[in-house]
């Protein structure tokens, strides 16, 4: 054959079928310690929301399933439940607020006021302003604007090489 694997040693050097093996093994390897990594820091977000639920007097997936309520609760007497867009973008941006710290700091009714707010200012619909429609639900300017521009803060983060994490 007349090909030389320059990166081995012994008979791999030599050998295509011994190369390809190792290769393989080693993939397998470096994808299982990222298999492991990934449902540990699962483990350990699963446990920070269920930390933050119980101060609300709540297990995690009752915690998860109320959230999506809320919006949709809101969104209907906002009279925009039918907009897809806006309740999915909404959701996503719940979801997202689950990485940062907003649920031990603020109430979940805030928390979703804040991504409603926000999903409607990047769809660009517009939503009562006076007075304020989320004053109905508790929620104060300063908290919408606050936990907004944390998870807005999610978005400029720097992206963490995987490489150095393990």
């Amino acid at each position: 054959m007349g090909v030389s694997f320059q990166h081995f040693r012994g008979r791999k050097n030599r050998c295509y079928k011994l190369a390809v093996r190792s290769v393989r093994r080693a993939f397998v390897k470096s994808t299982k310690a990222r298999r492991e990594k990934k449902r540990f820091l699962r483990a350990l977000w699963i446990t920070r929301i269920e930390a933050a639920s119980l101060e609300h007097g709540l297990k995690y997936p009752a915690f998860i399933s109320n959230l999506l309520k809320i919006i949709v609760m809101y969104l209907q007497v906002l009279e925009c439940e039918r907009n897809q867009h806006l309740v999915q973008t909404s959701w996503n941006y719940m979801n997202d607020s689950l990485r940062t710290d907003v649920f031990v700091r603020f109430q979940p009714e805030s928390i979703a006021c804040a991504c409603i707010y926000l999903a409607a200012r990047t769809l660009e619909i517009p939503l009562p302003n006076r007075p304020h429609w989320f004053l109905l639900f508790g929620a104060t300017e300063e908290e919408i604007q606050e936990i907004c521009i944390k998870i807005l803060q999610l978005y400029t983060r720097k992206k963490v090489c995987s490489f150095f994490l393990l």
